[in-house]
Order: structure tokens, then sequence, then C-alpha cells
């Protein structure tokens, strides 16, 4: 157990920001469990509704002249089907998307340890540890404009752990994150993790966001030189379902 201690403080965001001392700022964030009916978002059912439409309307017209109107109701099934997602989309556009999945749990990260709902995970019994965190909630999407019919704001659950066990096993967990940063709130952890061999120099970067030169230089400077030799690793690319 390290000798650094914790202290924690609720807010609407479920961070616990304070730090007092030799005092670890650790953050607690909400498990998300992805659900078998994740696929049925609405560009889901939209796109299979337009090849339900407009598809056999072409092959009809290109295969069986005699039966232009059962083309023709297809076809216009499928105008009034483009309209109607398309109005759909407009009052879409400061909607989130939707969740069909569930929340189990907390997260929690401390030094020697991680907590998922009422697992402890040592860091010791650990070997690697990936932490991917872009998304946050009311994160606006970048194509919404161009393809998307599902609500244009993020509800911040499209982020993973991957915990890498020392006997091969490996953990993924999906959680939310309520704020752009609150990541960064897990520096000093996140750089504990980093002088224990667990994580990466360049996972390290990525879930602090530090992507300039200069700024990468300036913070390998700050980090603990026992574990430079040993962390240039990159992402295992396991999968995270």
């Amino acid at each position: 157990m390290l000798a650094d201690s914790f202290v924690f403080q609720k807010c609407h965001c479920a961070c616990l920001p304070y730090v007092s001392g030799n005092v670890r700022t650790t953050m607690k964030f909400r498990v998300y469990k992805k659900s078998k009916y994740d696929f049925l978002t609405t560009n889901y059912i939209a796109y299979a509704l337009f090849s339900l439409t407009f598809l056999p309307a072409l092959i009809i017209s290109s295969t069986h002249y005699g039966l232009n109107f059962l083309c023709k109701i297809l076809g216009g099934s499928g105008a009034v089907l483009f309209i109607v997602l398309n109005f759909y989309k407009f009052i879409q556009i400061r909607r989130h998307e939707k969740i069909w999945g569930t929340f189990t749990g907390d997260l929690i990260f401390y030094s020697d340890k991680i907590l998922v709902n009422t697992k402890i995970y040592n860091i010791s019994d650990i070997n690697k540890i990936e932490i991917e965190a872009r998304d946050y909630y009311k994160k606006p999407d970048g194509d919404y404009a161009k393809k998307d019919f599902n609500g244009s704001l993020s509800n911040g659950i499209d982020n993973q752990l991957i915990i890498i066990f020392n006997n091969g096993q490996n953990q993924c967990i999906h959680f939310e994150q309520r704020n752009k940063n609150d990541i960064l709130k897990l520096k000093d952890i996140l750089i504990d993790y980093y002088s224990q061999n667990k994580l990466s120099i360049l996972k390290l970067l990525e879930a602090l966001n530090i992507t300039d030169y200069d700024e990468i230089q300036e913070f390998k400077k700050t980090l603990p030189l026992t574990a430079a030799k040993h962390m240039a690793g990159g992402r295992t690319s396991l999968p995270c379902d």
C-alpha cells in the first residue's frame, strides 16, 4: 500500500477533485455496460428502411417494366421516409444519442489499485493499463450534418479502460466521462502507473492530451527516470466490445 492518501468530495459530475498536501486526486466514473441492442441506432433503422424501399424500387424498375405501380409505391414511400427522417434529424440537433445499455457501478482509480463496481484490481497483479477517454457528455458529433440521424450530442460513454493482467487475461471496461477534461484530474495517478511500468509513455501522453512536441519534451523531463527505458510500447489492439 502506498503512503499517499485520498480525499473524496462528492459533486454533480461524480468527480473527487480536492487536493491537500500529499493527497492524490482521484475520480469516480460511472461504468457503462453495453447492450446487445446497441446497434439499433436511428441510423441503423433509417438505412434499413431505405434499403426496403428505394432498393426494391430500383430493382423492380430495371427488371420488371409491368410493375410500375408497385415501383411508384416503394419509391414514394422512400421519398416520404427521407423527408420524415430529415425533419427528425432537424429536431435531434441538440439532443443526445440514445443509450441502450446500463450503468452498473463506479470506476475509481488509485495509485495501487483500480476499483470496478465491487471488484478490486491491485496494480501489482496488472501487467499493462490502457486508457482511452476522448468522449465526454454533450460532445458534438462532427459528422452529424453529413449522414447522422442519431442525436448530435454524445452521452460520454465511448471511453474505455483495458486492463491486461500478469496471467495474460484482460478486462475491458467502458465508462462515462461527464466533462471533457475529467481524465486530466488523474494526472498524478496516471504518472504513478507509468512509474510502475503499467502505462506506456504513448498512452500516458494520449490520456493527458499532450500533443505538442515541445510540451511533450518538457513533460518527459518531469517523469520518473526509472520507467523511461521500458515504456515505449503503444496500443496492444485488444478487442473491447
